[in-house]
């Protein structure tokens, strides 16, 4: 399980710390400034994951992230703006269904 976190400018979205410790702390962080960023996260286990992919274009990032996250078998987004614009292309890119709004995943359910 991880958390990918679409970071702008260096800046965490609301919610990135919520959606990392939901992932047991481990997260993947993507955007510009991603290393600043890291270093605000209060629940991420070491290392961060940190992914330098450019301004935030959600259909490329999905095709970009879709291989490396391909064994993941939970991702976490938070519900950002920008989570909920990578969210269900991710999904699409990764041929998953999306789980949108979602309080709680386990193995059966």
């Amino acid at each position: 399980m991880i958390a990918v976190v679409p970071v702008r400018g260096g800046t965490l979205p609301v919610g990135a710390d919520e959606a990392v410790a939901e992932a047991g702390g481990s997260a993947l962080l993507v955007g510009d400034g991603t290393e600043p960023a890291a270093k605000e996260l209060e629940t991420a286990r070491e290392p961060v994951a940190c992914v330098e992919i450019g301004a935030f274009a959600p259909g490329r990032w999905a095709a970009a992230l879709a291989a490396p996250l391909r064994d993941q078998d939970v991702i976490i987004l938070p519900a950002s703006a920008d989570g909920r614009d990578l969210a269900p292309r991710l999904a699409h890119a990764l041929r998953r269904p999306l789980l949108a709004g979602a309080v709680a995943v386990t193995a059966d359910r």
